[in-house]
């Protein structure tokens, strides 16, 4: 997704992302914010870091980042294992990745429409922990919006449908969708030092005469 979109719940499950940032000990200095309605997201992300530079839907380039902030992006990727990988490479060592998607109980209501394709959430943590994340963890919340409009429901679904569906019409006065918000964050592994291969290793004396007695 490169162009900035905007859905329905966008915003509150950014919102809620951002919150749990209160949970971490991190100050970013280098922050990308990508998906769905990334503009408020780094408004938000402005408030609680007022000195970090922040990126929307972009990467700067040659340099990494310290917090890449993904809302919704999942569904409209072929290969998240690839694009874990990349966003791994991109990331700083003790570096931090927090992002949302839709479970495969989203919008079941619509079933038959064009849909993009809603990843589960084990799937999504597999493809973390292939992608060399550390310590990745994944919970749902689920969401149901009601509509009596179709138009109204038209509009606001037309970013996630894949293709144009043609007209929607009720059989019914209101529709109760539903959604499964998948939130998840995992950490880069921080760099080991290397050893010198050339490097003196010192044992002391008191640790070889025990040896020895013990022999």
């Amino acid at each position: 997704m490169t162009s900035a979109k905007s859905f329905v719940i966008g915003p509150d499950i950014l919102k809620e992302m951002i919150a749990r940032l209160e949970f971490f000990k991190i100050q970013p200095k280098a922050i990308v914010v990508l998906g769905f309605d990334e503009k408020y997201g780094a408004d938000l992300i402005r408030e609680r870091y007022p000195q970090a530079e922040i990126h929307c839907n972009n990467f700067p380039d040659g340099k990494k980042v310290d917090l890449i902030v993904s809302n919704l992006d999942l569904p409209f990727v072929a290969d998240v294992g690839n694009l874990f990988v990349q966003w791994q490479e991109l990331l700083n060592a003790n570096g931090l990745l927090m992002l949302s998607s839709l479970g495969p109980d989203t919008l079941q209501e619509l079933a038959g429409f064009p849909l993009p394709e809603f990843k589960d959430m084990h799937d999504i943590g597999d493809a973390l922990v292939h992608a060399r994340f550390a310590d990745p963890v994944l919970d749902i919340e689920r969401v149901e919006l009601i509509y009596s409009d179709p138009n109204k429901l038209m509009e606001e679904m037309k970013v996630i449908f894949t293709e144009d569906p043609g007209p929607i019409s009720f059989t019914q006065d209101k529709v109760e969708l539903s959604f499964e918000i998948i939130y998840a964050h995992a950490w880069t592994v921080p760099v080991k030092p290397q050893q010198n291969p050339n490097e003196e290793i010192r044992i002391p004396l008191s640790m070889l005469k025990s040896t020895i007695k013990n022999m």
